[in-house]
Parts: structure tokens; C-alpha cells; sequence
């Protein structure tokens, strides 16, 4: 007894460690580059040591004790049990409570599996705010030392250009692209409204908002739809223009019940912090930080001079969005040679990359409860 239950042991023991090598190479595949973390599992030494010693633990747990049953066994007296019908009740009564056990532990990783893969659906059906078919994004980060109108020139140059190629929708750029880890926040301040002290304010007092700076065709290149009011024109990128956009969660946190469009606002910080700047238009919300995330207040600017150094492009395409790449690159270098590229990807890959995490654990846990059922049913039949 106790060597078949050893041997029957590294025999799981071993077929577990084949399907984890499996599996790691096939979730490494499945979530490529966009899960960084994946990267660091693997099957070594501790994984092997590990393995090998459960196994001959429950090898020798699960053989002695039927062993030593056996070894102690009256066989008379069993002899006699059997004859009167008697099979042992005390031995029914633990094989009913492993049962029991096993199954109930199944119906639990079933059950938060179930409650995952729910979750999961409900974030996959979450609306970003914008359209993610045939966009194209990547991101720069210029050079210290750049002047304002150099950045200011950069950008309409590159913008111009990818315009101009075959295919090309619409271009545009922002320094906070949604799905990015970037973001400016700054309080609003609402004319005809009593001034807050934002020294003394307490939390709740204040309402931060997002301020993006992006370029005229902004919305058209990401699919952002307009609510009210309209859009950017070529007039209000001069820095004397004064007009902003804002999104629907503004307006409904500033201005409930009424249109937000012709009223002014004053950001607290950038070059507009001292003046009073006109709303022309309202969009939709846009899931800034992941569609997990609450909707941010959102007041978009078109005043170029406040840009940074890291810049994020977007362009829409008619046909398929990674064809321009190459054509992306070319244009980039024409204007600065020694300027490189990052995250060059489309937006449904970057929307994507957000799910990666729960997308694995839900696959994860949903394997783990399918194993477990599995298990349950053949030791039930046991």
C-alpha cells in the first residue's frame, strides 16, 4: 500500500510539474509584452523541490494510514462484521466527509470563478468614450531644453505630415492620451461663483479636473463625440483666443440642469491661470485612466504653449491602422532624426493592454475551479 501510494504520488507529482511548463509557456505567449510580471515565472529548482517533496508527503500520508489500518485490523473480528453486514461505519463516515470536502472546495473556486468571469464581462462592455477601431497611437518624449515654439513647431510639422499620408483620416496630438499614466490636474474656478481659497478649502470643497492640450482635430481622430456646442477651429489655437471644451461630467458636476457651453472658467494653473477662458463645447466622457476608473472632470485646451516634453500622437486610418508604422517612423525622422519612437501601438491594443491583469486571472481562477470540478467528480466516483 504505502509503495503504489508513493509511486501513484510522484506520478501526479510529475504530470503536474508537465502541465505547469505547459502552461507558463502558453501564458507567456498569450499575454506577450503587455504583461511584464509573466516574465518572471518560471519552473525552477524551489518549483521542483517543492513539488517533489508534497509528493512523497502525501505518498506516505495517503499509504501509511491504510496501512497501519490494515496492520492493525482484528481479522476476526472483521470476518465477523462482514458476516452481520457491518462494513465499518467509522471508515464511511471519513470517506463521506473527504467527499463533501472536495466538492465543496470545487463549488467555491466554481462559484468565484463565476462571480470573475462576470466581473470581467461587465469592465469588457464599459464604454471608453471614444472609438478604438482604425487608430493608430504612439508616443514622444523631446528633448530637454526645447523652447516652447520649438515643441509648438514640432508638432504642427508632425501632424501636418502624417495628415498627408495615404490613408490617413485625420492626425492629431495631446499630452495626456487616454489609457496613459499621464495627466495634469488643477482646480477650476467658475465666474460668477464666490472664489474658494484652495489654501484653506477642505477636501470636497475642491473639484480637480484633467486639462489635456490637444490639437484641433483632436476628437475627430479619436472618435470622441460631440455633445454640444462645437469644435475646435483653426481661430481658437491662438493663445488670445480663450476657449476651451469640456466633458459631460463637468457639466453635469458644474453646471446641473443647464448647458455648460458659453460659460467661463479659470484654470489655476498653466498660462491661462489669470484669465477667464469661454466653454465652446461639450463631449463625451472618456475613460482617461482604464475603464475601471471613474469618469475625470476633463477641460480640454487648445493653447499649444503649455505643452511638455512628452507628447502622444493619434491617427485615424481607413484600412488597417499598423500599416502606417513604417511611414509613422519615416515622417518622425524627417522632421527630427534623432528622435525616437515609444509604444507605437493601436488603440484597441492599448485598451487591451488595460485588461491584460484580470483577463489572466479570470482565465486563471476559471482553469483552477474546471481542475477542481474535475478532481471532485473522479474522487466522487472513487
Amino acid at each position: 500500500m504505502l509503495t503504489e501510494s508513493v509511486l501513484l504520488s510522484l506520478a501526479g507529482g510529475g504530470l503536474g510539474l508537465m502541465m505547469a511548463f505547459w502552461g507558463v509557456r502558453a501564458l507567456r505567449q498569450w499575454s506577450g509584452a503587455s504583461l511584464r510580471s509573466m516574465h518572471g515565472i518560471g519552473i525552477d529548482g524551489w518549483v521542483l523541490a517543492f513539488t517533489l517533496g508534497v509528493s512523497v508527503i502525501t505518498g506516505l500520508a495517503f499509504g501509511l494510514a491504510p496501512a497501519i489500518q490494515a496492520w492493525r485490523t482484528d481479522v476476526n473480528a472483521a470476518l465477523k462484521e462482514e458476516g452481520r453486514g457491518d462494513t465499518g461505519g467509522h471508515r464511511k463516515w471519513l470517506r463521506h466527509l473527504l467527499v463533501v470536502s472536495e466538492v465543496a472546495l470545487a463549488l467555491v473556486l466554481l462559484i468565484g470563478a463565476g462571480l470573475l468571469i462576470k466581473s470581467f464581462s461587465r469592465l469588457v462592455d464599459v464604454n471608453p468614450g471614444f472609438r478604438t477601431d482604425g487608430v493608430l497611437t504612439f508616443q514622444v518624449t523631446l528633448a530637454e531644453g526645447k523652447s516652447s515654439p520649438q515643441r509648438v513647431n514640432f508638432i504642427k510639422q508632425i501632424v501636418e505630415r502624417l495628415k498627408a499620408l495615404p490613408g490617413v483620416q485625420a492626425a492629431a496630438a495631446t499630452d495626456s492620451l487616454p489609457l496613459t499614466d499621464f495627466s495634469r490636474i488643477t482646480p477650476a474656478e467658475i465666474e460668477g461663483r464666490p472664489p474658494i481659497d484652495f489654501r484653506k478649502a477642505k477636501p470636497g470643497e475642491i473639484s480637480p479636473a484633467s486639462r489635456p492640450t490637444v490639437t484641433l482635430d483632436y476628437f475627430n481622430a479619436m472618435g470622441i463625440p460631440l455633445r454640444n456646442g462645437r469644435a475646435f477651429t483653426s481661430q481658437d489655437a491662438r493663445p488670445t483666443a480663450g476657449v476651451v471644451i469640456v466633458n459631460e461630467a463637468f457639466e453635469k458636476h458644474h453646471f446641473p440642469g443647464e448647458s455648460a457651453v458659453g460659460k467661463r472658467i479659470r484654470l489655476r494653473a498653466g498660462p491661462a491661470e489669470k484669465r477667464w477662458q469661454t466653454i465652446v463645447g461639450v463631449v463625451s466622457d472618456v475613460r482617461q485612466s482604464g475603464l475601471a476608473e471613474e469618469v475625470m472632470l476633463e477641460v480640454y485646451s487648445p493653447e499649444l504653449e503649455d505643452v511638455g516634453e512628452a507628447l502622444s500622437f493619434v491617427i485615424r486610418a481607413t484600412g488597417e491602422p499598423s500599416g502606417l508604422i513604417s511611414a509613422v517612423r519615416r515622417v518622425v525622422a524627417e522632421v527630427e532624426p534623432n528622435q525616437p519612437l515609444h509604444n507605437v501601438m493601436t488603440m484597441e491594443q492599448r485598451l487591451a493592454n488595460t485588461t491584460t491583469s484580470r483577463r489572466l486571472n479570470t482565465a486563471l481562477l476559471g482553469s483552477f475551479a474546471a481542475v477542481a470540478l474535475l478532481l471532485a467528480v473522479v474522487g466522487s466516483m472513487g
